[in-house]
């Protein structure tokens, strides 16, 4: 990964003399047809030296390569390409350069082909090659921020469109958010104060909120003034240049300033757009390095090729955005970084109170929709990676042939086909390649480095139909029904009774009666039971084992005869638990409390 800052830190920079954007229109007198031109992949058409090829070395897991072309992410480049674009249409007529953007036109149709002809001609001497979406024979064309035709030139609406369409205050917190951007943008404009009275007076206390004709009448004049002259300056590439960019938890805002001759910024162009449904459930801070990037990347026409300056109002974006490098990052912000490589910037921190117009901004978005990457950027990154794969198509092919007679290669592919097997029974042979396995990750958690948030299978064999394996299914219902049973059973406490055997005396719980097992029922933990009254059937909670009671020998004192005792036959245990026995009538008593002396007391006569 090329760390682009170490590089620039060696690379030298070259001054060049940028054209003022009000001494190219003044150049435009009389001009009546216009062709915009704009160079293909602008810095890759200027090729390095050894020397310089050499700094731009990066490391990647394949092994050391470096650019051959000017790269991106070089604060030098910027001067290096314009210079090298001034070198080669020097001396034309009619035709002015701003980095990759390059300007014809011509008092006729005739004078622009002439004109046209000729810098084609120096381009492809040269070896420039352009995109496909220059525009030729225009009578109105947009370029550096305006629109230039016949009849003049006017600033482009697309720079002022955030504000244009800003929607009217609805209570007193957002009308005093607009006059902190119109105190901070409008410092210049005529009769500001008079202005801006209507509005001012909705913030008084004493006053009730109503937003009338005179309120809104001051709210569009006001909006009129920040998005035309001498509110909204001209662009000036050798002016100092300031983005100020934030964002609200539902929308992005930016703002475009110059620093003029009076050390005053005055703005440039205004930009907002709402979030995203997913964006909107980004951290804080990514939302704040989003709103930094797209800003660049909005303003990306006056940016590119120029030092600037960014202001944020969250202090620890300005070291994650500034002097971190790229593999020390969370993988949002990473990838945030590497689309503003190509600027050359600094960035620090401001309080809030400062980037007021960007903050009202954000509070009230544009609706709509963009796409961070134009499909022709990304068409002609993939086209140029694949151009310059250091192989023919011929090469390629036999490599794969030999790959599919290699034992070890074969093995790898069933591998990531059909999964890894446990790593102790990989052969020593496929061991070094284990690190390496991506069984079992889709390719865009392979991109992203991290689990994607989705419920919907990513890897393929997953998404093959197939039937289910009864046997296998019914196999992990009883593990999964047998582990819930064991663990209720741990924490309740529960376990199973000792079963009863045939001929065993029970008690029988419901019925407060004794009974004798006569044999087990049909289902588990189920008994007939005989009773005096019949046979039950009783679950074994319901029996309680009852021991078996000895027969006894009960002797019953002779009222006839004092000295001949009757001994009774033995009393079977039925008899004793009989409650109609009868039993000899005897004197009632009561239990009588024993006293016994303390020993303490034993030599004491009573």
């Amino acid at each position: 990964m090329l760390r682009s800052h170490k590089a620039e830190q060696i690379s030298s920079k070259r001054k060049t003399s940028a054209s003022f954007c009000r001494n190219t229109l003044g150049q435009l007198a009389g001009a009546k047809v216009f062709s915009k031109l704009d160079a293909k992949a602008g810095f890759w058409q200027i090729p390095l030296s050894k020397e310089s090829s050499l700094l731009t070395t990066f490391i990647t897991p394949f092994g050391r390569y470096c650019y051959n072309r000017l790269c991106f992410g070089l604060s030098s480049a910027p001067e290096h390409f314009q210079k090298r674009m001034q070198q080669i249409l020097e001396g034309l007529e009619g035709v002015v350069c701003q980095m990759d953007d390059i300007l014809i036109w011509g008092a006729d149709q005739k004078e622009h082909d002439e004109r046209l002809r000729r810098a084609l001609t120096r381009l492809r001497d040269a070896g420039v090659t352009l995109n496909d979406k220059c525009e030729f024979s225009k009578t109105k064309i947009k370029f550096l921020g305006q629109i230039i035709e016949a009849t003049g030139v006017s600033p482009d609406p697309e720079k002022v469109s955030a504000v244009r369409a800003m929607k009217e205050p609805s209570n007193i917190s957002e009308v005093r958010r607009f006059l902190g951007m119109t105190n901070h943008l409008g410092k210049f404009l005529p009769h500001l104060a008079e202005k801006t009275r209507p509005l001012r007076e909705l913030l008084r206390k004493t006053n009730m909120w109503s937003w009338g004709p005179q309120q809104m009448q001051a709210f569009e004049s006001i909006k009129q003034d920040l998005t035309t002259p001498p509110g909204l300056a001209l662009y000036d590439p050798s002016a100092e240049t300031l983005v100020s960019a934030d964002s609200s938890s539902y929308g992005l805002g930016a703002v475009l300033l110059q620093k003029t001759s009076t050390s005053n910024w005055k703005p440039i162009a205004y930009a907002s757009r709402a979030l995203s449904t997913t964006e909107q459930r980004y951290a804080q801070i990514e939302k704040e390095a989003l709103a930094t990037t797209w800003a660049c990347e909005r303003f990306a026409e006056f940016l590119i090729g120029n030092d600037f300056h960014i202001h944020t109002d969250h202090k620890p974006l300005v070291p994650l955005l500034g002097s971190r490098n790229l593999d020390e990052l969370p993988p949002r912000i990473q990838r945030l970084k590497m689309r503003l490589m190509r600027f050359s910037f600094t960035i620090s921190h401001v309080p809030g109170k400062e980037i007021a117009t960007a903050d009202v901004l954000s509070r009230a978005p544009i609706a709509h929709t963009e796409e961070g990457l134009h499909e022709e950027e990304i068409d002609l990154y993939a086209d140029t990676v694949v151009a310059s794969i250091p192989a023919t198509e011929k090469r390629l092919k036999e490599v794969q042939k030999h790959q599919d007679k290699d034992e070890i290669l074969l093995q790898l592919k069933q591998f990531c086909l059909n999964g890894w097997p446990n790593k102790f029974e990989i052969e020593k042979g496929l061991q070094p390649y284990l690190p390496f396995a991506a069984n079992g990750y889709s390719p865009t958690e392979l991109l992203m480095g991290r689990k994607i948030r989705t419920t919907v299978p990513v890897i393929p064999s997953q998404l093959d139909p197939h039937g289910a394996d009864l046997g296998k299914v019914k196999s992990r219902e009883q593990s999964y029904r047998q582990r819930q049973k064991q663990n209720y059973n741990k924490r309740h406490r529960a376990h199973d009774m000792p079963s009863l055997q045939q001929g065993e005396h029970v008690w029988i719980k419901d019925m407060q009666q004794r009974g004798t097992v006569v044999s087990t029922a049909g289902t588990p933990r189920s008994y007939i039971v005989e009773t005096p009254n019949g046979n039950l059937r009783r679950n074994r909670y319901h029996l309680s084992r009852t021991p078996v009671a000895p027969r006894l020998h009960i002797t019953f004192p002779d009222t006839t005869s004092e000295n001949n005792p009757v001994e009774t036959e033995p009393v079977s245990p039925e008899v004793l638990f009989d409650s109609n026995l009868n039993r000899p009538e005897s004197e009632r008593r009561y239990p009588v409390r024993v006293r016994k002396t303390p020993e303490y007391l034993k030599d004491y006569v009573t």
